[in-house]
């Protein structure tokens, strides 16, 4: 799972460079064929902020949206994602190159974060990142949907036999 955050640069061709255990990670779990985007973010403008996708989750992501696609929302999503996407290879030195597009929208030069979450990055200009983290109001709506998804999550830990260490199935 991609956990964490990495600060790193954005060199002067407009490549970033992967944190070593993100691109271990992406290109064991599913290659090395990526889609960057900038797709919408609730209290964050289009363009702000790019995400970075292994194209098996984001065709995925477009599967699930298959039903939506001729509403209102799937069509801004497409339009979004669409205009700021594009598809990159990691090469052999962990990097990705940005479209200028996306490197300007999102002012990225210099130092950048770049954050696992969970089956894709997020890469935001360092300061914008934690200017956001920082506006960020938690409600206690927020508190109680999330109590109730660690509540489900621990039940199906504590429901789920496992197996000891060194055994073999």
């Amino acid at each position: 799972m991609l956990l964490g955050t990495h600060t790193v640069r954005i060199d002067d061709k407009g490549r970033l460079k992967l944190p070593s255990d993100f691109r271990q990670y992406i290109e064991q779990q599913w290659g090395s064929v990526v889609y960057l985007t900038s797709p919408p973010r609730v209290g964050v403008p289009h363009g702000q902020l790019i995400q970075i996708y292994p194209l098996p989750v984001w065709t995925g992501i477009l599967r699930g949206l298959e039903d939506i696609a001729f509403e209102e929302a799937g069509q801004k999503f497409s339009s979004i994602t669409s205009y700021f996407g594009q598809l990159a290879k990691i090469d052999e030195q962990g990097r990705i190159q940005m479209s200028q597009r996306l490197r300007q929208e999102a002012a990225m030069t210099g130092e950048v974060d770049v954050t696992g979450e969970q089956d894709h990055l997020l890469v935001a200009h360092a300061d914008r990142l934690a200017d956001s983290v920082r506006r960020t109001e938690w409600t206690t709506t927020d508190a109680r949907v999330l109590n109730e998804v660690v509540r489900e999550a621990r039940r199906r830990l504590r429901d789920t036999p496992s197996s000891p260490e060194g055994s073999s199935s």
